[in-house]
């Protein structure tokens, strides 16, 4: 029996001025997730289609992991990179079997949690947290299909989390 297998794609530029190492950042996660993230000779186009060798400067990341450390029966790759201006990120993934995404969540800062979506963890910080001094902030971004972002800076020093904090995103996806 032949099974057909359709997937998303999205690409997103994050113009950020800083380099950062992607590693959760759940405080209860002991052994963060570490890879090293290169520099990208030429920026790929963000368009969605994750095709071609436009990706082949960037870290690939096989496989996902859900929140348990157990590995999600859905195949996908993710891929990360940099240049001088910017952090590169895309993600290819299997559709669910009804081959629809939920995609509701339409303003900008507005929980996209639960819409199919990316989400990354950014961690500068962790060490200074577990240290205990410095520096402790880290931040989360949520995009889903439509484009849509939650961007948001927690800081263990100031209370809840804080949306005004924000990225320039140039966003591309595809079916």
């Amino acid at each position: 029996m032949l099974v057909s297998k359709v997937s998303a794609s999205i690409a997103v530029v994050l113009s950020v001025t800083w380099l950062v190492h992607a590693a959760p950042a759940a405080e209860t996660l002991q052994q963060p997730c570490r890879f090293a993230v290169p520099s990208m000779i030429v920026a790929p186009l963000i368009d969605g289609s994750i095709t071609g060798k436009e990706w082949n400067d960037a870290t690939q990341i096989v496989g996902f992991m859900e929140a348990g450390r157990f590995l999600e029966p859905r195949e996908g790759a993710r891929y990360i990179g940099y240049d001088a201006n910017n952090v590169y990120v895309a993600m290819t993934t299997e559709l669910p079997p009804n081959k629809r995404l939920i995609a509701r969540v339409t303003p900008h800062d507005a929980n996209t949690v639960h819409d199919d979506s990316i989400e990354l963890w950014i961690d500068p910080n962790r060490q200074n947290r577990l240290d205990e001094k410095g520096d402790r902030r880290y931040y989360q971004l949520i995009l889903n299909s439509l484009g849509n972002l939650l961007d948001v800076v927690f800081d263990p020093d100031k209370g809840p989390p804080n949306s005004g904090w924000g990225v320039k995103l140039l966003v591309g996806s595809q079916l």
